[in-house]
């Protein structure tokens, strides 16, 4: 037996040539994932797949579709989404709009807080067009409204810190309301629409800005204004020079109002707009700018609250036994909770007293059918708008998102027979007024945007909405006469007044309603 071992040289020979098979193999390996890198990276159909947005582009170069959006946006929008889904990207004034019509995209895109979306920018574009505001430094003007206006501004209209505002509030409403019952005339016709503006503008302003302000005075003007703000977003002259007009004249009384700062009649200045003054003049901007970003928290706090005031006392007026059901709630908490004194409802009394479930619920369905607010957001780099259960989708940097409110208020999804008036729809079974607060928690009511941008204003706009309306119908017996204009041929029916949603925010009546007044008895004799 031969029991010698391996020579070294034939050992080293075996082992040479494993290694040279491990090189092998191993560099086959390395090759074949290399190819494959190679062809994933340069066939398209290997990418994975990112869906973009339908894009319409509209048939005039460069306009796009911005005729046809800012002439029905609603209607425009509905037609667009019924064809190609509910996300659809318009090509519009040389820019790309993406429309989302989705409830959980568009909770996406209110909740996004990364740098991706931002929507100060968007915003600051509306304010300059509409108010006029030019400075050399518009990075610093925008971060001054942003970073230092909002957050006071905020800090005042919180839920917990507008009392003292609130209670002013109450108490130059009850007496507009006792000038406008000692005023009546047999003779003069009455306008429910001016009678709003006449009295709640003055109210909410004076206890926001104090009372050196010339509320009064700005009624006409601002109405102009406020009516013709989308004509001067539009930023063409020809069609916004009486708006224009009504600005500039707006600005002057702020002006005015301004210069009283730090002297002896600074007293007639609220505390929160002397903070706001003192942030601005900071800043180094002139009087001038100072008076238009002032002016822009003057038609925030009023415009929304005036119209859907106008429009829930509406669907109140046409429709008598639903006005009987408010009246009876309102005249039973004002006579037993504040014995007959409607001066004495301030925010934290109202909200102690309850008891108004059935206007909650009226105001909350008033909301939904006629709020819009503006959620918009600007891509600020590429991102992907996603939820658990849509469809995601490709934004591209310098794309512009706008969140369509109106889908989700009126779609049957959410909201049974959305176009007509439920006065009961955000009544608990138990007739508790709960179900409009559940509704916004679940992100079927976007009356208030949603996100970190959320209204901060909207404890204030709801307590202005429910103090009105409750002294309004506290002191005077209501009836509607017809629907027109002021010095046009009225309509005898009694129908909702038509309306236009072109604007910003609520929805704006085209239409008033002429009304009867008588002062109530007991309020007449008190």
């Amino acid at each position: 037996m031969n029991t010698s071992s391996p020579s070294p040289m034939s050992t080293l020979s075996m082992t040479a040539s494993e290694s040279s098979s491990w090189v092998i193999v191993i560099s086959a390996i390395s090759s074949s994932l290399f190819l494959w890198y190679l062809i994933a990276t340069s066939i398209p159909s290997l990418k994975p797949a990112l869906q973009r947005p339908p894009l319409v582009k509209g048939f005039i170069p460069w306009l796009g579709c911005a005729l046809s959006f800012s002439q029905n946006p609603i209607a425009f929008t509905q037609r667009l989404t019924r064809r190609l889904g509910p996300v659809v990207t318009m090509f519009t004034a040389g820019r790309k709009i993406t429309l989302i019509c989705h409830r959980d995209l568009i909770h996406s895109m209110l909740r996004n807080t990364s740098k991706a979306l931002i929507a100060d920018t968007v915003h600051f574009e509306l304010l300059s067009k509409a108010f006029n505001i030019h400075t050399h430094d518009r990075v610093g003007t925008r971060d001054l409204i942003y970073k230092h206006l909002y957050p006071h501004v905020d800090r005042y209209l919180s839920k917990g810190n507008f009392e003292t505002s609130g209670a002013e509030t109450s108490a130059i409403l009850a007496k507009e309301l006792f000038k406008l019952q000692a005023s009546l005339s047999e003779t003069r016709p009455l306008y429910l629409g001016q009678i709003i503006e006449d009295v709640l503008f003055p109210a909410a302003t004076l206890s926001l800005y104090g009372s050196a302000y010339p509320a009064h005075e700005s009624v006409h003007d601002f109405h102009i204004f406020d009516e013709g703000v989308p004509l001067l977003v539009s930023g063409i002259p020809l069609i916004s020079r009486t708006p224009a007009k009504a600005r500039e004249r707006l600005v002057a009384h702020m002006c005015t109002w301004i210069r009283k700062l730090d002297t002896p009649e600074d007293a007639g200045i609220s505390e929160v707009m002397g903070g706001c003054i003192r942030l601005i003049r900071a800043h180094q901007m002139t009087e001038d700018t100072t008076a238009r970003l002032l002016l822009a928290f003057l038609f925030a706090a009023n415009t929304n609250s005036l119209r859907n005031t106008f429009w829930c006392l509406s669907h109140l007026l046409q429709d008598a036994e639903a006005l009987r059901r408010v009246k009876k709630e309102v005249d039973a908490l004002v006579d037993g909770r504040f014995k007959g004194d409607i001066s004495a409802m301030t925010p934290s009394a109202l909200e102690e007293a309850g008891g108004m479930p059935v206007l909650e619920s009226a105001i909350f369905e008033t909301l939904r059918m006629y709020s819009t607010p503006v959620s918009a957001r600007r891509a600020e780099e590429d991102f992907v708008l996603s939820s658990r259960n849509a469809p995601s989708f490709t934004i591209r940097k310098g794309e512009d998102l706008l969140a369509n409110n109106y889908s989700i208020h009126y779609n049957e999804g959410y909201f049974q027979d959305p176009h007509r008036f439920q006065l009961d729809r955000f009544l608990s079974s138990e007739g508790e007024s709960d179900e409009g607060e559940t509704k916004l928690s679940q992100g079927a009511l976007l009356v208030f945007g949603g996100g970190h941008n959320i209204c901060k204003g909207r404890f204030v706009a709801i307590y202005q909405l429910k103090i009105f309306i409750t002294s309004f119908l506290y002191t005077f017996d209501v009836e509607p006469v017809g629907v027109g204009l002021p010095g046009r041929k009225l309509s005898s029916e009694m129908r909702i007044p038509s309306r236009d949603f072109t604007g910003i925010g609520t929805a704006r009546p085209t239409e008033d309603i002429q009304i009867h007044l008588r002062p109530c008895q007991k309020v007449s004799s008190s």
